[in-house]
């Protein structure tokens, strides 16, 4: 497979050179068949610059990756890792393809990323720009300043295989629950956006303005016409302000969709993706439910009929939008119960967002 690749190992040159800022980036690439046996320094970039560094779909085989005080350069992580630590790096930009365990950066200033991972983390970080996705759906920050957060936004064609891979449903949408560790400067100091240790990204903002090169770009395995699919995570408002509206109000139902209900998944992710519908999806995630917990959701959404649902896996979406109490059910099976109520909506996100938050 015909993946870019240099000749020369990843580690410095020499100190000497490593000061050099270079106008021309090198390209150092894997490809899944360049490696029959696990080396240990193809999962190693340390004290690299102004360097584009990219793993093809299949090269890393799920193996940890290690970046550490790299400076101006750019990682494209096209595969499944189990970790993967980020050390003392300054404007870099970093994909990281689904890793099964966490992210932990540290030490990091003026980097920007795109990461898919179950649990993310930095600590003593600045200046930092981040499309999300977080399976464990609470980001932590800790001794961070001006971290700013966006939703997951990124597409390859084997993108949603690797999220499978890695035991990570691509409907666990939680991006903007951060948790900062440390408040002093933060969103309990000041209500301002510029006294937070983290904000928001701006609506909107694509990929390649956040990395500046598109998969293909940088990788020959991935195909130009793969960067035009659909990215496999639905796009999560958050907890960002609401946009504002001609003249309606924006309403709340949530939506409560059994598992292997793929049909209503791709009906709201279709409808959503429509801009014209002015609907959106706040947040979603998944649940592993009994019997009990069904029936006592179903109470708690208004459904006064019979129970036909069991126990098992559901996701529950809260979906946002103008009459979307009245318009969703449209959009759904009849294994589906959606919310009767903005009321009743809010106290179902809260009983399945929070209260089974063991589950």
């Amino acid at each position: 497979m015909g993946g870019c690749s240099s000749q020369e190992p990843e580690t410095a040159k020499n100190d000497e050179a490593a000061g050099e800022q270079d106008d021309d980036c090198h390209i150092m690439g894997l490809d899944k068949d360049d490696e029959p046996k696990l080396d240990p320094k193809d999962f190693i970039s340390r004290k690299l610059r102004s360097e584009i560094v990219f793993r093809s779909p299949g090269a890393l085989k799920g193996q940890s990756f290690t970046i550490d005080n790299c400076k101006d350069c750019s990682f494209f992580l096209f595969d499944n890792t189990a970790a993967v630590t980020i050390d003392d790096c300054s404007r870099c930009t970093f994909f990281v393809g689904p890793c099964e365990s966490s992210v932990f950066v540290r030490n990091c200033r003026d980097c920007k990323m795109i990461v898919a991972c179950r649990q993310f983390r930095t600590r003593q970080c600045k200046d930092m720009d981040v499309m999300l996705f977080c399976a464990a759906g609470q980001p932590i920050i800790e001794m961070s300043e001006r971290i700013r957060f966006g939703a997951f936004n990124y597409t390859y064609f084997s993108l949603n295989g690797q999220f499978e891979t890695a035991h990570m449903h691509v409907w666990d949408t939680e991006w903007s629950n951060v948790y900062d560790f440390t408040k002093g400067n933060g969103e309990e100091a000041d209500s301002k956006e510029e006294a937070k240790n983290w904000g928001f990204l701006p609506v909107g903002i694509s990929p390649v303005t956040l990395l500046g090169m598109r998969p293909h770009e940088v990788c020959e395995d991935i195909k130009e016409e793969e960067s035009k699919l659909s990215c496999p995570v639905p796009p999560a408002w958050g907890t960002r302000p609401l946009p504002p509206t001609d003249g309606w109000e924006w309403e709340c139902c949530f939506v409560l969709v059994p598992g292997d209900d793929e049909d209503t998944l791709h009906s709201i992710r279709e409808w959503v993706d429509f801009k014209e519908s002015q609907i959106l999806i706040k947040r979603s995630r998944t649940r592993k439910l009994s019997d009990i917990e069904v029936s006592n959701l179903c109470r708690t959404l208004g459904y006064t009929g019979k129970i036909q649902l069991k126990g098992g896996l559901y996701i529950g979406v809260e979906v946002i939008g103008r009459e979307c109490i009245k318009r969703l059910p449209q959009k759904c099976g009849s294994r589906t119960v959606t919310s009767v109520s903005p009321e009743i909506s809010k106290s179902a996100a809260v009983t399945f967002f929070d209260a089974l938050a063991h589950i």
